[in-house]
């Protein structure tokens, strides 16, 4: 014991004496990886001066603590199992692996990434786009066939695109974690599949669905010819974009529902695969979507769980799913930083809150980021996000690698909580007490995961026994002991809630042509993301305006409900003026918006002013009202007869005005 004493007194005196890692780095500085000796201490601190860092252990004391702020940990009340953590695997990120990386570098880098030896993380679980995504050398699917052909028996589906970089990146990430789960979401189905024959955007042709589903089908068989297991698939990526920069492809719930129930269900049961089907894989907002889904019972028999995204609506949507449907697991699975968001310790904190701690604690099993790896051009890009951030960043013309803050993130989950471990029960969040959250592993140990805004000192009491803890402020801590601890209780669900009926909507009004709204008459106004609705003081017309107000770089939604469903159906256009003062990235505004959708039965759809779906519309000019209009029949996505809300998204901070809606040229 002595000679493991002196070699870790030895570690700490030489660690001292090393800098803190920032900005571009070769590695994550190495941390031992210890036996379970007391209590052990990883920490990361928003101002980088310590990453993932391993803090000496510390005791249990017995008894309670006398006062202040206690973290209170109960092993015998069980919640749902983690599945694990980790981020996906797209084309770009394997190229970058495979290709970019010399030898050395490349063992490293997956080292770090999935082992827990030494600096690395061990990430659990890796999300597989299947064909081309956003992030992707270029299209493809597994299907690709001439304009005009089509190939329902699948005789030409082939993998073979795959072979190059993205099976042999994997099957380096399963040698060094033979344990990894992986994840299938396609972004489209091969363009004869679809109406148009069109990757970019579009739907399923009825005829195909059989066809789509024998594609995942053959997906999964397929790479199991390769050794690798797919966990769990989803039916579509992001079923309610549909976008025409890159593969995407709208399948709205009632076709999920139908996909799922009379296709991929029966289609994997033939095949005798094991493999999950996860529905939605969309944003928290959309909710909805996914209870109409599982509300037929003959669906949700194929239905292992929900998929959610983070952009858009906030992370309760996950505990509205399981308490309608609580034999149903949650999977978190793509959330993406970026330049958008550069400061460390603001990121550090939303997705310890939001992605951690808010996800598991509103039972998600999984957390899985976007892209595992892009240049520092944020690519290679294939006409989706141009400034996405990748969990690590390859630079190509060095070679070196950054380890971003999503790295940290997910790794002071990774490195500690095991595949199978149990979310447990521990104080709720508010009143003072840090937020965080505690799982118990399969092999009887504890693991609890703190973040805090603020410098506090609290105490964790677990089993008749606490210990004390100062954190500087901003920061991540996770502990780690051995608590010989066996789930044995019974896991712990809230009762199933009979699913609110969706009401009748109210007869829709046929308005007339001209003006809609003025904000004149206070309709009732909202904001959706990132933003304080009001009414404006600067008005196109009249005395006022929809406001939106908001103080970051990101996205703002700001919008107004109607008193009864609009009948739209019979104009062209809908038009409104916009006031922006914000600088933009010209110094000028010059910046588009976008114009969201909801009808009655909950379906959105967003359209952007500079898209050609929308029609011919200007820029926004700096303490200008301009006016853009945006042709209805690009909105194929809701029902136009019932439009119960219009909602308003910008992206830079500072104030934008919206004013004088109107609908113009009413069809004959």
């Amino acid at each position: 014991m002595k000679h493991v004493t002196l070699l870790l007194v030895l570690f700490y005196l030489l660690a001292a004496c090393g800098d803190a890692m920032t900005g571009l780095t070769a590695m994550p500085s190495p941390t031992p990886t210890p036996a379970l000796e007391g209590i052990q201490v990883w920490v990361t601190l928003g101002d980088r001066s310590k990453l993932l860092s391993h803090e000496p252990p510390l005791r249990f004391t017995p008894g309670r603590p006398l006062e202040g702020t206690t973290i209170q940990i109960d092993a015998s009340i069980l919640y749902q199992q983690f599945e694990g953590a980790g981020a996906a695997m797209t084309e770009s990120s394997a190229w970058l692996i495979m290709d970019v990386l010399d030898e050395r570098t490349r063992e490293e880098l997956m080292r770090n990434l999935f082992t827990r030896e030494g600096s690395g993380i061990g990430l659990s679980y890796l999300r597989l786009p299947m064909g081309a995504s956003d992030f992707a050398l270029d299209d493809y699917t597994y299907n690709d066939l001439p304009l005009g052909q089509t190939d329902p028996t699948l005789r030409f589906f082939n993998i073979e695109r795959d072979r190059k970089y993205v099976i042999p990146a994997l099957k380096m990430a399963l040698a060094l974690n033979p344990d990894l789960r992986l994840m299938g979401s396609p972004w489209s189905a091969p363009a004869w599949m679809k109406r148009g024959e069109r990757l970019h955007g579009s739907s399923l042709r009825p005829e195909f669905f059989q066809a789509f589903a024998d594609y995942h089908v053959r997906f999964i068989q397929a790479y199991a010819a390769e050794g690798i297991t797919i966990d769990a698939i989803t039916p579509q990526n992001e079923p309610l974009h549909a976008s025409e920069s890159y593969p995407t492809m709208y399948m709205s719930a009632q076709e999920q529902q139908k996909f799922v129930r009379d296709h991929l269900g029966p289609a994997l049961r033939a095949a005798n695969l094991k493999t999950k089907i996860l529905i939605l894989d969309h944003n928290w907002d959309l909710a909805d979507y996914a209870l109409e889904v599982l509300s037929d019972p003959a669906a949700a028999a194929y239905v292992d769980g929900v998929a959610f995204h983070c952009y858009g609506g906030d992370v309760s949507a996950q505990s509205r799913i399981h308490a309608a449907f609580p034999e149903k697991g949650i999977w978190f699975t793509e959330c993406s930083g970026g330049e958008w968001a550069t400061d460390f310790s603001a990121n550090l904190k939303w997705n310890l809150e939001n992605l951690v701690i808010g996800n598991f604690r509103h039972w998600g099993k999984s957390l899985l980021l976007w892209n595992l790896a892009l240049d520092e051009n944020h690519g290679p890009q294939n006409g989706g996000c141009p400034n996405c951030r990748g969990v690590v960043t390859i630079h190509r013309r060095t070679r070196q690698i950054t380890y971003n803050e999503e790295y940290y993130v997910l790794g002071h989950v990774t490195k500690f909580v095991d595949p199978g471990a149990y979310r447990i029960q521990s104080t709720p969040r508010g009143n003072g007490v840090p937020d965080h959250v505690a799982f118990l592993n399969p092999d009887g140990s504890l693991v609890l995961i703190v973040q805090t805004d603020s410098k506090i000192t609290f105490h964790v009491t677990w089993n008749g026994r606490f210990f004390t803890y100062s954190m500087p402020a901003s920061g991540v801590v996770t502990f780690k002991w051995q608590a010989n601890v066996q789930p044995i209780a019974t896991v712990t669900v809230v009762a199933a809630a009979t699913p609110t009926p969706r009401p009748t909507p109210p007869a829709a009004q046929a308005p007339s042509a001209g003006l809609l709204l003025d904000f004149e008459d206070r309709p009732t106004i909202f904001a959706a993301q990132n933003a304080q609705a009001e009414f404006g003081e600067i008005a196109y017309s009249g005395q006022r305006s929809l406001k939106s107000s908001s103080t970051d770089g990101n996205w703002h939604i700001v919008g107004v409900r109607l008193n009864r469903p609009l009948d739209l159906t019979g104009f062209q256009k809908l038009c409104f003026w916009v006031y922006d003062t914000t600088l933009g990235d010209t110094g000028k505004a010059n910046n588009t918006v976008g114009l969201r959708l909801t009808d009655a039965f909950g379906r959105k759809q967003e359209i952007w002013s500079d898209h050609a779906v929308a029609g011919p519309n200007p820029r926004t000019w700096r303490n200008t009202w301009v006016q853009m209009c945006f042709w209805l029949s690009a909105y194929r996505e809701v029902d136009l007869q019932t439009i119960t809300s219009l909602e308003f998204e910008t992206y830079w901070p500072g104030q934008v005005y919206f004013d004088d809606v109107s609908l113009e040229k009413s069809l004959p």
